[in-house]
């Protein structure tokens, strides 16, 4: 979703939303969302702040882990659903956090066609994205995600020029769908033989 905001309107919004943090910061989750979701603002201002509600949901819920089987917790359906329900509040534009919404909920299908959408709506800007865009919006977040994911990814990253991320994509498709750590090492010394520069493989 594109915003009319100016530079300034969308400074001061940045603002506003780390004031809300600041204030609420020792609230649980939820009610820092519910807050979020009755703010008395116009629309177009509560959606950004809905996008930036889901932005920190997907931090808290993403970091710290490679595999979605080794995020197999009490507390797993809990940030699935406060993140999907968040993203259910937002227009369906908004097809990169529609993406998310639809794989915690196992709808690879609508998955794979907000992708599709949100390649076509942003294919000028995407040859671009460089290693640390790749690791921020697209790895931390699907990480193993699902069979083929990282291979669709690939062709998608092709059809709009970014090399970079396309030679990621088919490293993480080769990596998660490796039998053995053996496998998945040799993957990754070999992509960093070819990209020494990189610093996302050698962290894996």
């Amino acid at each position: 979703m594109s915003y009319n905001f100016t530079q300034d309107e969308l400074d001061k919004l940045d603002e506003q939303y780390q004031q809300l943090v600041d204030e609420n910061q020792n609230i649980p989750w939820e009610q820092f969302a519910e807050k979020v979701n009755s703010l008395p603002v116009r629309h177009d201002k509560k959606e950004f702040f809905r996008q930036r509600l889901c932005d920190e949901l997907l931090n808290a819920y993403c970091a710290g882990f490679s595999h979605y089987s080794n995020r197999l917790s009490s507390g797993d359906k809990f940030w699935r659903k406060l993140i999907c329900d968040t993203v259910e509040k937002l227009p369906q534009d908004n097809y990169w956090y529609w993406s998310v919404c639809h794989f915690f909920n196992g709808d690879y299908k609508s998955c794979e066609r907000c992708w599709d959408k949100h390649f076509q709506n942003f294919a000028d800007v995407m040859e671009s994205i460089d290693e640390n865009f790749f690791a921020q919006d697209y790895l931390a977040i699907f990480k193993s995600a699902y069979p083929g994911f990282w291979k669709k990814m690939a062709a998608r990253f092709k059809k709009v020029g970014c090399a970079e991320a396309e030679d990621l994509s088919n490293l993480f498709e080769a990596y998660y769908s490796a039998a053995t750590d053996e496998q998945r090492e040799e993957f990754l010394l070999n992509h960093i033989h070819a990209y020494p520069n990189q610093i996302l493989p050698k962290e894996f």
